[in-house]
């Protein structure tokens, strides 16, 4: 990248950035792109030469990766030569960073919740394009573990199941925080609820691989 082109592409990664965390802050329809530039240190004509308007600067928040993606991807670790409850641990370790005090991923959940509570109806395939992929990751894992031939309505339930237990400590951390603080604030709590969450997910993984077994055997029979 040439010396005089650097300055444009700082200008548009940082307009990226402020637009996450404003969307994330506000949603879409309450963000003004002059708060935005605010925070990025430029001006107003800096977004639409950049991106047109509001609404496609918010949808390229989605599709920018160093924006929308943590530093690293849990899913992956599914995919490695662990075993698998180490397998499940590494993915739950990473959806409670941000307890950790993780800000980039902090702002990741705030601006798909955001998205999710309130549907700014301009995201259009955007959304489905950076949800589904990981979606579909993760039920490819759970039906090669448990045995089914692919996957099916039983894989989806569980995949959610096993997504839901790690999201919900991270949306009730202020309630877990009154009922059972050293839960999530005590020494090593979130390495420790990442391995007991791994064994539940595993248990349920279980369960579900031998109910498999008990239908085809009495199919067999």
């Amino acid at each position: 990248m040439s010396a005089a082109r650097q300055p444009l592409e700082d200008t548009r990664r940082q307009l990226l950035e402020a637009a996450a965390g404003v969307f994330a802050e506000f949603g879409y329809h309450r963000s003004s792109t002059r708060e935005i530039c605010r925070r990025a240190g430029a001006n107003v004509a800096a977004i639409h030469y950049h991106f047109g308007d509001k609404a496609e600067l918010y949808r390229a928040v989605f599709r920018e990766p160093f924006v929308t993606e943590p530093p690293q991807d849990g899913l992956a670790a599914l995919f490695s030569p662990l075993g698998r409850r180490e397998k499940l641990q590494a993915l739950y370790r990473f959806w409670l960073l941000p307890l950790a005090g993780d800000a980039r991923i902090q702002r990741l959940l705030r601006l798909r919740a955001r998205e999710e509570a309130e549907p700014s109806g301009i995201l259009g395939d955007v959304w489905v394009q950076h949800v589904l992929p990981r979606h579909q990751q993760l039920t490819a894992f759970l039906a090669a573990e448990t045995g089914a031939p692919g996957v099916d309505a039983e894989v989806e339930r569980l995949s959610f199941a096993v997504v839901g237990m790690g999201i919900s400590v991270y949306h009730m951390r202020e309630i877990i925080g009154v009922c059972a603080p050293t839960l999530i604030n005590g020494p090593d709590s979130l390495p420790q609820m990442a391995e007991r969450l791994a064994g539940f997910a595993d248990l349920l993984i279980s369960d579900e691989a031998a109910r498999r077994r008990r239908l085809n055997e009495e199919i067999l029979v």
